[in-house]
């Protein structure tokens, strides 16, 4: 087998494995997503109390969308239950509205970007 060593030059060869539930898997896929970390670089900075660092890209912008789609769901459920959280709910209707508007902003820039290349002559096909 091919050693393979990780962009810090160290060779990873020892796994470490445990089980979880269905609901603490499905927490710590949540948590690892919106951090943008790989899986396994979010499980050893918290097992080893390293300060998990969350830098902004499209990728943590995607998963933080799709936890607050989440959350926003399960708040629509929960008022079905009971009615006294509207306020919550209106709020994360709200936040859920602005992140969209972010997105379709983030897509414009990138046609106008896309159509300045083309007319300085570059032919980048998407």
């Amino acid at each position: 087998m091919e050693r393979k060593n990780d962009h810090l030059g160290r060779w990873r060869n020892v796994v470490i494995a445990f089980r979880v539930s269905k609901g603490e898997a499905d927490m710590i896929n949540r948590l690892v997503e919106v951090s943008g970390m790989s899986k396994q670089d979010y499980i050893l900075a918290r097992l080893t109390n390293r300060e998990v660092i969350v830098e902004g890209s499209i990728r943590t912008f995607h998963g933080i969308k799709n936890q607050l789609a989440y959350v926003l769901e399960e708040l629509k459920r929960i008022k079905k239950l009971n009615p006294e959280h509207e306020e919550l709910i209106e709020l994360m209707e709200v936040i859920a509205e602005i992140l969209l508007r972010i997105e379709e902003n983030q897509n414009l820039a990138e046609k106008r970007r896309l159509m300045k290349y083309r007319k300085l002559g570059g032919d980048w096909d998407v």
